[in-house]
């Protein structure tokens, strides 16, 4: 087996974001896969799963905190990989090695997910005046499962518990 590191190739910009700094170092991989994402949606790029360092994730979370501390009406706009941890699965992952398989529940049934730590800090968000509006993707109630309140949740493809 090799122990060749192989990083993600690309701008500044295509690997951290606009406001990404040059110096930082390129993404991991951690996760290889020959197949496409989203093949059905047209998109060939493949599913491949790359990881920051721990300074430069950081450095990233210090930036995402001055922007939100900054925002006059911050919104948040989740999809499938916020629940992924709750047990859900999501329509992107194709690696067999996924990273997001670790520590993952198995649920009898989606219905029976609980919120992730991501829920609770957008909800602990919510309550402290940071986050003012939730646009989610999911179907899974999770967020109002973590105490979000449903007059500022979109849920724009429905939700299970409808």
């Amino acid at each position: 087996m090799s122990t060749h590191k192989v990083y993600m190739e690309g701008s500044t910009q295509t690997m951290h974001g606009h406001l990404g700094k040059a110096e930082w170092q390129s993404p991991l991989l951690v996760a290889a896969s020959d197949e496409a994402s989203r093949p059905n949606h047209g998109n060939h790029i493949k599913a491949n799963e790359y990881m920051d360092d721990r300074y430069v994730l950081e450095q990233k979370v210090d930036l995402i905190v001055e922007l939100i501390k900054q925002a006059k009406c911050c919104t948040a706009y989740t999809g499938a990989g916020l629940s992924r941890a709750a047990g859900i699965a999501d329509y992107a992952t194709r690696a067999k090695n996924s990273v997001t398989a670790t520590g993952v529940p198995k649920l009898r049934s989606n219905l029976d997910a609980q919120p992730t730590v991501s829920h609770k800090i957008l909800t602990a968000m919510e309550k402290e005046g940071y986050l003012h509006h939730y646009v989610q993707q999911n179907h899974d109630g999770l967020p109002q499962k973590a105490g979000y309140p449903q007059s500022k949740l979109n849920e724009i493809h429905g939700a299970w518990f409808d």
